[in-house]
């Protein structure tokens, strides 16, 4: 009787997680092509709609950091951020759902400028545009890892990012 009590549970646990797999999807104009593995690699700029969330990251670049806040690492890169919650639910987007990594090792975020980072709840057909700071040494790319903290799985989406060149002031 107990060991029935203790694996039902476990077993609808199992069926649930198994039957919820997350559906990524790159759309560009009319081009959709569906993926429920994340091992692909998004590029800057691509559309994802993931599950029913539309997420693109529209562009990366480098900018100073403020006077009384300096970069521990060498560089600050500001990535910019754009959502569209087209699900039924609401969804909470937030900055430490985002990890900018190179080498293997993970960019610590930047916490200097005025404007914060993104970090918002969002109910169907709302939409939100954030920026995400990170404290980087100097590399040729970077991969963006985003992991959706809506979807039932532990789904990963990956971005290459081109190292930024140009400077920027941030506000």
């Amino acid at each position: 009787m107990k060991k029935a009590f203790y694996t039902l549970p476990i077993t609808v646990l199992l069926l649930l997680t198994a039957c919820s797999q997350t559906s990524v999807e790159k759309v560009s104009g009319e081009e959709r092509s569906s993926s429920t593995k994340t091992d692909e690699a998004y590029q800057l700029g691509d559309t994802l709609k993931i599950d029913d969330v539309i997420v693109k990251i529209t562009e990366a670049k480098q900018t100073d950091p403020i006077q009384f806040t300096k970069s521990k690492k060498g560089k600050i890169v500001t990535i910019d951020v754009d959502v569209r919650n087209n699900s039924k639910d609401s969804i909470f987007i937030d900055r430490h759902d985002f990890a900018l990594v190179s080498k293997g090792e993970k960019a610590v975020g930047y916490h200097g400028y005025e404007e914060l980072p993104l970090s918002e709840e969002l109910n169907r057909g709302e939409q939100a545009d954030g920026k995400l700071y990170f404290d980087v040494k100097p590399a040729s790319s970077y991969k963006l890892v985003y992991k959706p903290n809506f979807t039932a799985d532990q789904t990963e989406i990956h971005f290459d990012i081109p190292a930024p060149t140009s400077t920027a002031s941030s506000e």
